[in-house]
């Protein structure tokens, strides 16, 4: 931005050609906003915004941010862009299909700032085995393999939180289908 300087001694007054100043050279990046979400599986979060500035702490636009998951899975609306006047680069993280953490790193000239997000079980959507019965038995026993079943939420996901009575019962016929 242009700037001159104004030098003053009582009355006197003198006021200096127009200069230039530019923020120095690329010191860290960081956290500017939206840290620490937690959002159904398959969620699209608000955006995660770093902050890049200089070693006196001036914003540094047109910078280029990568963007990666780190851990967790899900998928970033942007894998690269450019910080903008205000020295900010954004990028939005759709959560994965698997519950639990997840973390993006923002990175740029060197440096490095980490995101994180938590997927958490979508509702109850189907019941799944788990652990298959035995594929035989004789009357009257306990079969060797007990079946154990789980709710499950729409990409698979234990739904832990459900306190409702699974039933088993044998079905007739060779093979059961389900509504």
């Amino acid at each position: 931005a242009a700037k001159s300087i104004l030098a003053t001694l009582g009355a006197f007054t003198a006021c200096s050609s127009t200069l230039t100043i530019v923020p120095g050279a690329i010191a860290s990046i960081a956290v500017s906003s939206c840290n620490s979400q937690s959002a159904v599986v398959g969620t699209v979060l608000s955006p995660f915004v770093s902050i890049v500035r200089d070693a006196n702490a001036n914003v540094i636009s047109g910078a280029t941010v990568a963007w990666v998951v780190s851990s967790g899975g899900g998928s970033l609306s942007s894998a690269s862009n450019a910080t903008d006047a205000s020295g900010l680069s954004p990028s939005t993280l759709t959560l994965g299909t698997t519950t639990g953490a997840n973390t993006v790193t923002a990175s740029t000239a060197g440096f490095n700032v980490l995101f994180s997000a938590t997927g958490t079980v979508g509702a109850a959507n189907k019941l799944a085995f788990t652990t298959a019965p035995s594929s035989s038995g004789f009357a009257a026993t306990v079969l060797t393999q007990q079946p154990i079943v789980a709710v499950q939420d729409a990409n698979n996901n234990t739904v832990t939180s459900n306190t409702d009575v699974i039933t088993l019962d044998i079905y007739s016929n060779a093979i059961c289908t389900t509504a």
